[in-house]
């Protein structure tokens, strides 16, 4: 009988790294540097010692709870590492640091287990 056995789960996180500062209170909106981007994509090999960079744009539309729309592409940076514990409040944590890095009201930041083949 063959033996199978399961390889450990990991976890991958996503990060989606806006294109635009949230609009000025006239709606007018600037590019975010790309040097912002640089330091989180250093940040993430810095802190996990891998990065995956998807090249397309990701169209995204977040609607608040006043119903006010926002309108962004995005790039997704994704890694995988093994589970941890306080991983949620360190995700947490670095969704607060980037708000403020990118001054945006929202960043999508999604976990999930994976299995590795």
């Amino acid at each position: 009988m063959e033996q199978m056995f399961k390889v450990p789960t990991k976890v991958r996180i996503e990060v989606y790294i806006p294109s635009w500062y949230n609009p000025d209170e006239n709606g007018e909106t600037k590019p975010i540097e790309s040097r912002k981007k640089r330091q989180v994509k250093n940040e993430i090999i810095k802190k996990y010692g891998a990065i995956s960079m998807h090249n397309a744009t990701i169209e995204g539309i977040w609607v608040d709870e006043t119903k006010k729309s926002y309108y962004d592409l995005c790039r997704k940076y994704e890694v995988c590492i093994d589970p941890k514990q306080d991983l949620l409040k360190e995700l947490e944590e670095w969704k607060e640091k980037l708000q403020r890095l990118f001054e945006q009201i929202e960043v999508f930041i999604v976990y999930y287990n994976v299995e590795k083949v």
